[in-house]
């Protein structure tokens, strides 16, 4: 090879590097994003290997869940009577209800109910509404951010809810779920390498 023509090569090169390493580290960050949710879904657990908990047998009254018929041929297939509590101050009488906890409703829905794995009943949808949603790019990096896109309308009546809402309530409940582990870290690191390395050989393999 001519020397004018490896310098072209170069540029041609180090141009079309420019367009590519966004879309490798797009890539890369949404297997990311993968792994931890299978790794959620599955195991139950965080990036630091502790579980995110048990999902409550706390019964509730049978309007705290959407719809209410749902909740109310659950409770009747699970057997559940009923919780006994008070009225109004001004009557104070006592009601029985019948009652079913989250752990009976996530049962009722066929949802994992041993460990807690982030796929609420009504809001599984969570995990296909995540992506790359910012990418900064300049001379010395490349940052790629993943997170809610909010493409679903996840609005009840007058109470508007986002993908980005329910994302929050779960960083406030337990950490950054987010996070990769070290077994993970070091796959995409392989994985990193490996398309970089796919990528030169295009031009110089």
């Amino acid at each position: 090879m001519k020397p004018n023509e490896f310098s072209e090569k170069i540029k041609s090169f180090s141009q079309a590097l420019l367009v590519e390493m966004p879309k490798i580290n797009a890539s890369v960050a949404m297997n990311a994003f993968g792994m931890v949710a299978d790794r959620i879904r599955n195991e139950g657990i965080d990036g630091k290997g502790k579980s995110l908990g048990t999902y409550s047998e706390n019964p509730l009254p049978l309007f705290f869940y959407k719809p209410i018929e749902k909740a109310q041929e659950i409770a009747d297939k699970l057997g559940r009577k009923g919780i006994t509590g008070k009225g109004s101050r001004k009557t104070k009488k006592e009601f029985k209800a019948t009652s079913l906890s989250y752990e009976d409703w996530r049962k009722g829905n066929k949802l994992e109910t041993s460990f807690v794995n982030l796929n609420f009943s009504g809001a599984a949808s969570m995990w296909n509404d995540t992506g790359v949603v910012k990418q900064i790019v300049d001379s010395t990096k490349i940052i790629t951010t993943v997170g809610a896109k909010n493409t679903k309308d996840r609005s009840r009546g007058d109470k508007k809810l986002t993908t980005d809402d329910i994302m929050g309530f779960n960083k406030d409940h337990y950490g950054d779920f987010l996070e990769v582990n070290k077994d993970e870290e070091k796959g995409l690191a392989l994985t990193y390498d490996s398309e970089l390395q796919l990528f030169i050989n295009k031009y110089f393999g």
